[in-house]
């Protein structure tokens, strides 16, 4: 199986480029995990979801670090 890692968040309001990588994880089985900071698992995603709940619904491995120098 294929693995990828992401590290970084997500800007107001946007579903891209993570619909793109969820194309790509069906279709080719690839594992994604990814880190953010927390202020990012609560701004909104699409019309309504919540970032967290977007990645929960989508299959995607997620862990929340306190700021990226923790990695």
């Amino acid at each position: 199986m294929k693995r990828l890692i992401i590290i970084g968040g997500n800007r107001l309001y946007e579903e891209y480029p993570l619909k793109s990588i969820i194309k790509l994880k069906k279709k080719y089985k690839i594992d994604v995990t990814l880190f953010t900071e927390q202020l990012h698992l609560n701004k909104p995603v699409g019309k309504r979801k919540k970032f967290k709940n977007f990645l929960i619904n989508n299959k995607f491995n997620f862990q929340a670090v306190k700021n990226y120098n923790d990695l």
